[in-house]
């Protein structure tokens, strides 16, 4: 069964990151290639917050797709505690 990520707990996720983690996961975001999609461009993550990253994801990957996406690379920038709560999260 997949789970869904709303665009507002996307960004409460994204609002726990550190500027510089935020910028990593950015990074990461941009090379992510385990999805069925290509990754999301760099000229449209470029000098984004949270709430763009945000919409960005969802808008790219789906409600449904977002989830393993962002757990995926919390789990790359070693955010393992972030990431276990998203799976928590979507596994209510």
């Amino acid at each position: 069964m997949s789970h869904m990520l709303s665009t507002d707990q996307t960004i409460n996720i994204l609002d726990d990151l550190s500027k510089v983690d935020l910028k990593t996961f950015i990074f990461h975001l941009r090379l992510h290639t385990e999805s069925k999609r290509k990754p999301i461009s760099q000229s449209k993550l470029e000098d984004k917050d949270s709430m763009d990253i945000a919409k960005l994801m969802t808008a790219h990957y789906g409600s449904k797709g977002v989830p393993q996406v962002a757990i995926q690379i919390l789990k790359e920038i070693n955010q393992l505690p972030l990431a276990r709560q998203l799976e928590e999260r979507i596994s209510k």
